[in-house]
């Protein structure tokens, strides 16, 4: 029977490895949130020893960014799905360590191992709706939890060289709180274990226990040194947390803490222990549901009043305590739900234990886990990060394009909006980069950094959204405060589209016959846009180019246009009633009319620029008419014109 109990373990194993496996690549390519904001970049950067960056990725930069080393090697060095399964053998490797510990409590409950509820126990294990989220992901609290599951394993064995198997223990822990700082509340659950388990021991305990202390610093100590890197180099080992103790001079004196999660009474924490059953966003950006939270509130104190199951022995004594002290101070110092894994994937042996203490009888066990078992999956919801279906291309898993003209040249990078970090490893590697309105303190030290001498020039890296907070705001972060040219282009990948602007010398740039602007729009692929810094007023991308949608079409340049006469192209054509009524064209506050067919055509617009500074080229449709007004379909876009190619130039 024991033969078969380990068959069915490993049987188990494997169909859901295979299932998890096969919902990783049906679910498409990672491209959650932390990924994009730091974990990519930060993997790279860890991997790449780069140490002179600055807050690249902002507040997160300074987490500790060993286990994003793998998700970075997998995504950018294989094709999906492979890349993802790279990081799912980790993540799986918690699931033998849950088969161990369910053997051990079997005995300590006084069940067989081959029990059919230990299976149902199993499954409540593995239906574990964050965890599933996670799978193939970049988010490292799956991907730390092994470290804590077997931790316990080896604190729960029986048998013979304790001393080597606490020590074994200690490391596991310790460097999973390194390598996690939020993985302290299991750390802490896990010792409390220790004090339940050296209890049956008596003095024998004595050397066990200071294995298991020095194992757990040594751990701690294999991670250690990022920590000395942020004390010597930031003021504090945590930075920029707790600064209110550490009083690093590159942060304010608070003690940061995101309080969006935290339960503000024990009402509200009950209240999670229902909702959470039927879907919740109480601890977590995406909501989910999870039966379990509700089914394991119910038990516990009926399982204090009946006690049919007898005295629980000390293992099963020691994963409750491990269970019920971890959730505790979780709750109370996070309440976020992605830092429960190594709990959330023990629901179903604490279930376990307290239906046995329920109900008396293992047959009766069965039914009642078969109906939770039951009810769970029913009511499981598994939230979604972001995932995408794409083509399989190793060395692009966001598919960034840059134009090659920039990543050929190396520079120092002003970063700015989020995500952008992911963007930084396909620029040149011997850029340096400096993360843009972490602390007035750190930008101080960024502007402080480029007023060295150095040969790279200055660029900034922003968001569509940064960008439009326009060409006075980039002027204002030129560290040679001179005026000067903002050489400014866009760029696209899979989750948005980008500026890169590098401040250069005016005297460089021939004036006579400069192109302040270059908007192309032809090709959906390949389309760019340069000198352009904001739009207004126009649809989607197609891929012919795009639609004017409203009364108004305008677009921010990023440098004043020259005075003398300027050069406005256009390729484009007229939508329905305004085929030969005129367009009105402003280049700031001067105007300009022509005319469109309804045919694609080259119009020439001249101005004779008189202005000291205009920046918005703007074009008024005269009638702008949806093809729902005229019978033509659904489609509610107030169009005018089609617009091809946009060119400004001072006139030679």
């Amino acid at each position: 029977m024991k033969r078969f109990a380990r068959s069915m373990d490993v049987w188990l194993l494997l169909l859901f490895s295979g299932a998890a496996a096969l919902y990783t690549a049906w679910r498409g390519q990672d491209q959650n949130w932390d990924l994009l904001n730091y974990h990519f970049f930060t993997g790279y950067s860890y991997f790449s020893g780069r140490a002179s960056d600055i807050a690249a990725a902002g507040l997160q930069t300074f987490f500790h960014p060993a286990v994003n080393v793998i998700a970075y090697l997998a995504f950018s060095g294989l094709p999906f799905p492979y890349s993802a399964w790279v990081v799912l053998l980790v993540q799986l490797l918690s699931l033998p360590a849950v088969v161990v510990i369910s053997r051990q409590l079997s005995t300590a409950i006084g069940l067989r191992k081959e029990s059919a509820s230990r299976y149902l126990a199993l499954l409540l294990c593995f239906l574990s709706p964050v965890w599933i989220s996670e799978l193939g992901t970049s988010f490292f609290s799956s991907t730390t939890t092994p470290l804590i599951l077997w931790g316990m394993c080896l604190l729960l064995s029986e048998g013979q060289r304790p001393v080597l198997r606490w020590l074994l223990a200690g490391v596991m822990l310790g460097l999973a709180v390194g390598l996690k700082l939020t993985n302290a509340p299991f750390v802490i659950a896990a010792t409390a274990s220790v004090m339940i388990l050296a209890g049956g021991m008596g003095r024998a305990c004595l050397r066990p226990f200071l294995a298991y202390s020095v194992g757990g610093i040594a751990g701690f100590l294999l991670t250690a040194g990022w920590y000395w890197h942020l004390w010597v180099t930031w003021g504090s080992p945590v930075f920029p947390l707790y600064n209110n103790i550490f009083h690093s001079p590159y942060y304010d004196l608070v003690s940061f803490r995101d309080m969006r999660w935290i339960f503000n009474s024990f009402g509200e924490f009950l209240r999670f222990l229902y909702q959470a059953a039927f879907g919740t966003g109480k601890t977590s950006e995406v909501p989910f549901a999870d039966a379990r939270f509700l089914i394991a509130a119910l038990l516990l104190p009926l399982a204090l009043w009946r006690r049919a199951g007898g005295p629980i022995k000390a293992p099963g004594k020691a994963v409750l305590i491990f269970f019920l002290v971890g959730f505790a101070l979780w709750a109370f110092a996070f309440a976020y739900q992605r830092y429960l894994i190594p709990a959330e994937l023990l629901f179903g042996l604490v279930i376990w234990v307290l239906v046995v203490q329920v109900v008396r009888g293992e047959r009766n066990v069965l039914i009642v886990m078969c109906l939770l078992f039951v009810g769970t999956i029913a009511l499981v919801k598994v939230p979604n990060w972001g995932h995408g279906h794409i083509e399989n291309d190793a060395a692009r898993p966001f598919d960034v394009s840059i134009p090659e003209s920039i990543t050929a040249t190396p520079a120092r990078y002003l970063v700015r909006g989020v995500p952008v970090s992911y963007i930084l490893p396909s620029l040149n590697p011997q850029s340096r980069f400096f993360g843009l309105s972490f602390s007035p303190q750190v930008d101080e030290l960024i502007s402080s950094e480029l007023q060295k001498p150095s040969a790279l020039p200055v660029r900034v890296l922003m968001n569509a959204q940064a960008a439009g907070f326009g060409r006075e705001w980039l002027n204002s972060l030129n560290p040679s405060k001179e005026p000067g040219w903002l050489d400014c282009t866009d760029f696209w990948t899979r989750i948005d589209r980008y500026f890169i602007c590098e401040f250069k010398p005016k005297d460089v740039v021939p004036m006579a016959r400069v192109l302040v602007a270059d908007i192309d729009y032809a090709n959906l692929r390949n389309s760019h846009v340069r000198g352009v810094l904001s739009e207004k007023g126009l649809s989607i991308y197609e891929p012919w180019g795009r639609w004017s949608d409203g009364q108004q079409v305008q677009w921010g340049l990023a440098n004043c246009v020259p005075k003398g006469r300027v050069r406005v192209e256009l390729e484009a054509n007229a939508f329905g009633p305004n085929v030969d009524q005129r367009f009105q064209a402003f280049l700031g506050e001067q105007v300009a009319n022509f005319t469109l067919k309804e045919a694609r055509q080259n119009v020439v617009i001249e101005f004779d620029n008189e202005q000291d500074c205009a920046t918005t080229l703007s074009v008024t449709i005269p009638k702008s008419t949806s093809p729902q007004e005229l019978g033509m379909g659904g489609d509610g876009r107030k169009l005018g014109m089609a617009i091809v190619r946009v060119r400004v130039s001072a006139a030679q």
